[in-house]
C-alpha cells in the first residue's frame, strides 16, 4: 500500500546532515558522495558519480559510510556484503525503513546491526 503524503521520484540528490552522521564517529571512505559532502564530514577518501565508487575496491578502507543514490540502492548494498565478507569492515549505509522491509533486502544481506532514527533525518 502506498503512503498517501510520500511522493517518490527518481531523484537521487537527498543529503545526509552531518549532525546525523556524526553520531558513528569518523570514516575514512564514502563512494557515494560529493567533493563538498566529503568535506564537510571529514572524509579524507571518496568517489562520486563522476569517479563511480561501484568501481572501486572498498576493502582497503576500515570505516565506510554510504548515502547510496536512491535509484542504486541494491547495488551499493550488494557491493557492501560483498566487502564486508572480504575484509570485515565498518559499512553504515543509509536506506529508507521501507527498503528494508522487502524481501530483496533481506535476501542480499546475512546479517548486521539496523539503527532506526526517531523520524525522518
Amino acid at each position: 500500500m502506498a503512503k498517501s503524503q510520500v511522493q517518490f521520484t527518481k531523484d537521487n540528490e537527498y543529503y545526509t546532515p552531518k549532525s546525523f552522521v556524526d553520531r558513528f564517529g569518523k570514516f575514512d571512505y564514502d563512494p557515494a558522495t560529493t567533493r563538498e559532502k566529503a568535506e564537510e564530514f571529514g572524509v579524507p577518501n571518496f568517489d562520486t558519480i563522476e569517479t563511480d565508487g561501484l568501481s572501486k575496491d572498498w576493502s582497503q578502507y576500515k570505516r565506510i559510510w554510504i548515502n547510496p543514490p536512491f535509484t542504486r540502492k541494491h547495488e551499493f548494498l550488494a557491493k557492501a556484503w560483498f566487502t564486508y565478507l572480504k575484509a570485515k569492515n565498518e559499512i553504515y549505509i543509509l536506506f529508507p525503513i521501507e527498503f528494508m522491509t522487502t524481501a530483496r533486502f533481506h535476501n542480499a544481506v546475512g546479517g548486521g546491526r539496523v539503527y532506526v532514527p526517531n523520524g525522518r533525518i
